[in-house]
């Protein structure tokens, strides 16, 4: 591993109705990013078009753009700014599924591989179809391996990626949580599932989170963080606003 500059982007949740509203937010921070020069930038767990997406043909909603058009405009970013991009995306497949995915973009902004969300929890069961590889990428300053929000719960697939060579561990999460105020929302994986990943495997662990509330139900927790192999958060974003959060 060589020193680089990560960035972590915590993105407000939209329902899938305000996907245009959504855009232009993941737009703004990847700019964001870009000025502050990260190598690598992350994005939430289905930063697009929503995570509740409420059937296995969400790009067909109303406001919705496809999903290759999606693409495009974020490989546009990486290849803008000469970083490696990770995001979040609910992808459709030919056969009709539909996955929970980490889409990996190069800085020349061609898509180079994606991981596919293992453990799915709760209503992930009723539109998404498990991922079952574990693969890592290259890049000149660090080998990473992505795994998304549930999957930090069991700690075999974190130690798959760290068995297939990851250095880092980006996790593309989408946090439930709860709390009696904004400012004290409790995750478990925040405090401390992720940073016993981290200290097991002896890996960094980054984490970008949504923040906000989705479908008038559910609560996410914010906190963005970036978690060092001993299990400490050494950088962590609060529980609201759209941030970037950086780390070298």
């Amino acid at each position: 591993m060589k020193p680089f500059t990560i960035a972590c982007c915590q993105l407000r949740a939209q329902d899938l109705e305000d996907a245009e509203i959504n855009l232009k937010t993941i737009l703004s921070l990847l700019d964001e990013a870009g000025e502050q020069k990260a190598n690598l930038v992350i994005l939430p767990e289905c930063s697009y078009p929503a995570y509740y997406v409420k059937s296995q043909s969400p790009y067909s909603a109303p406001g919705v753009r496809s999903y290759d058009e999606i693409c495009k405009l974020l490989g546009q970013k990486a290849r803008q700014y000469g970083y490696w991009l990770v995001a979040g995306l609910a992808v459709p497949e030919k056969n009709g599924a539909l996955t929970n995915s980490g889409i990996v973009f190069d800085p020349s902004g061609n898509q180079c591989g994606r991981y596919d969300k293992t453990f799915l929890w709760h209503f992930d069961n009723n539109w998404f179809e498990p991922g079952q590889t574990f693969p890592v990428f290259e890049t000149p300053f660090v080998n990473f391996g992505i795994l998304i929000c549930a999957d930090g719960r069991q700690p075999e697939i974190a130690r798959s990626l760290k068995i297939n060579g990851a250095e880092l561990i980006v996790d593309l999460t989408a946090w439930v949580s709860h709390g009696s105020n904004l400012s004290d929302l409790y995750t478990p994986q925040c405090e401390y599932i992720m940073p016993v990943r981290a200290f097991e495997n002896g890996v960094w662990v980054a984490a970008a989170d949504k923040w906000g509330t989705e479908n008038e139900s559910i609560i996410y927790a914010g906190r963005s963080c970036i978690i060092n192999p001993a299990g400490e958060k050494v950088a962590i974003a609060p529980t609201e606003g759209n941030i970037v959060l950086t780390y070298e």
